[in-house]
């Protein structure tokens, strides 16, 4: 009897507890992908493409956010979250269309480094409006070089600030950007093509911490110590050595990003815009 009892206890004690959630449009009832769950004392997870998210016994939620929508405060624990749309007044539209008569290419795709995750951050690269450009132009694609080794297709949030003095400022749009297996370049064509500000923009990429994203891999310490952990798909291509300042990273504080000038002079991110008149 003493014997069943002992296994009995350590059974008991390897068990833990997980809780299914779902993130919903409060207007539509569809599902929100890839919304960010804000943790108390962490740092965030995102749901699926379903707007489904399983959580640990010990994460509780505190706030949950995605482009578009309110942010919501989270008080109490439910299975059924539901996040109200963000609509624009229309004093604020600006009515402007490009032309589509000349194509301008800005960047290179080179892939000499890489830029990888396995903790929430962004990374951004400053690109600026360049001064033998016309003034009038329009971002319409966004390209960028990644290595996706999953056996299905992952994503990344694509943030484009405007640029403040060298750091993000007002988020113009964000894209939750699917990068395909076996590709090294990935395309995101806007829906609408939006102004390219004369004072540049800030292209962030934001892991998305989700099952369809992570995989299992290794962190190998000087002393010898190898511990098992979760990365983080896609990596970033970068370039080789750089003497231009034109990057940022970002963490999340008290569910709010902090972003700081980044320089390393071995590399810079790769990104290529393509703007049209």
């Amino acid at each position: 009897m003493k014997i069943k009892f002992a296994v009995t206890l350590c059974f008991l004690g390897s068990m833990y507890f997980t809780q299914k959630i779902k993130v919903l449009d409060a207007e539509t009832q569809k599902p929100v992908p890839y919304a960010k769950l804000i943790l108390k004392n962490q740092n965030y997870k995102n749901t699926e493409e379903n707007g489904d998210a399983v959580l640990e016994d010990s994460e509780k939620i505190s706030e949950i956010q995605s482009f578009g929508y309110e942010n919501l405060s989270v008080e109490n624990d439910q299975t059924i979250y539901y996040l109200k749309p963000v609509y624009k007044e229309i004093a604020e539209v600006q009515v402007s269309r490009p032309k589509f008569d000349k194509t301008i290419i800005i960047g290179e795709l080179k892939k000499k480094t890489s830029y990888g995750a396995i903790k929430t951050w962004m990374v951004g690269k400053i690109i600026v409006h360049k001064s033998e450009l016309p003034q009038k132009l329009f971002l319409s694609k966004v390209r960028f070089p990644s290595f996706n080794y999953n056996k299905n297709d992952v994503t990344i949030n694509v943030n484009i600030f405007e640029n403040k003095n060298g750091l993000p400022g007002e988020l113009i749009t964000s894209k939750a950007v699917i990068c395909k297996k076996g590709r090294r370049i990935t395309e995101w064509t806007l829906d609408r093509p939006i102004s390219f500000p004369l004072e540049g923009i800030i292209v962030c990429f934001e892991w998305i911490i989700n099952d369809q994203n992570q995989y299992d891999t290794e962190m190998r310490y000087s002393d010898g110590r190898v511990k098992k952990i979760k990365g983080i798909y896609p990596t970033l291509g970068g370039s080789g050595s750089s003497e231009n300042k034109d990057m940022v990273t970002g963490v999340l504080m008290d569910g709010e990003w902090k972003f700081k000038t980044y320089y390393n002079s071995r590399s810079s991110l790769s990104v290529q815009l393509e703007l049209t008149d």
